[in-house]
């Protein structure tokens, strides 16, 4: 399951964005867009503090949100 789950992930158009929170001065998230859909972790944004970035995140519709400490390789 586990395998399956890490294939599709590498299959998926991956971008980066790099915000500032309270949390820590430099913060970058994954956004990973598919065709198929997967529920949103809203804790995990809220986790940041990035109460703002909710709306944006669900409007283009965003599937899956990886919270990186270090900036991810393209």
């Amino acid at each position: 399951m586990k395998m399956k789950m890490k294939q599709k992930l590498q299959n998926l158009a991956i971008r980066p964005i790099e915000i500032q929170t309270e949390v820590s001065n430099k913060i970058y998230i994954k956004i990973v867009e598919q065709i198929h859909h997967y529920k949103l972790d809203i804790t995990l944004v809220l986790m940041v503090g990035i109460h703002h970035f909710i709306k944006y995140l669900l409007k283009i519709k965003i599937v899956m949100v990886l919270i990186l400490d270090t900036k991810p390789k393209i």
